[in-house]
């Protein structure tokens, strides 16, 4: 599991806090827990103060976002809205979604191969409809 957000125009990545809990102050566009196939992801529509990560006592890393301290009238009413994305960090899935969600997938260093080569297994599945003879034709 690993923690990527993107906070102030940068994209952070953690794998495992060497701290009780790591805070990361500016406005938060989205924060991502997630494994190699499947991502959380929430999304603030208001501005933040920082986001957090952190290990709980059962060893899970957890994540957040701080809003910051708002003083509420009598009367009146706050709202902090988010967008969650759950479900796999497939870039087709993540671009329906828009708002830059498909940051969260990182492909490396070369990820430029990384990206044509997913363009071209995608075009011989949608001819042969199996992804291990997509894999041959690749290949050769």
């Amino acid at each position: 599991m690993e923690i990527t957000s993107k906070v102030d125009g940068r994209i952070v990545k953690f794998k495992q806090p060497k701290e009780s809990r790591i805070t990361n102050a500016g406005s938060v566009e989205w924060t991502a827990l997630k494994n190699k196939y499947f991502s959380i992801i929430a999304k603030p529509f208001y501005r933040t103060e920082s986001e957090f990560y952190s290990v709980s006592r059962d060893g899970y890393l957890v994540n957040g976002v701080n809003s910051g301290e708002t003083t509420i009238e009598p009367g009146s009413k706050v709202e902090h809205k988010y967008l969650m994305y759950v479900g796999p960090s497939d870039l087709s899935y993540l671009n329906q979604v828009g708002y830059g969600l498909d940051e969260t997938v990182d492909y490396g260093m070369f990820g430029w191969i990384s990206k044509a080569i997913i363009v071209v297994m995608k075009f011989f599945y949608s001819i042969v409809h199996s992804w291990g003879i997509a894999i041959l034709l690749l290949s050769v």
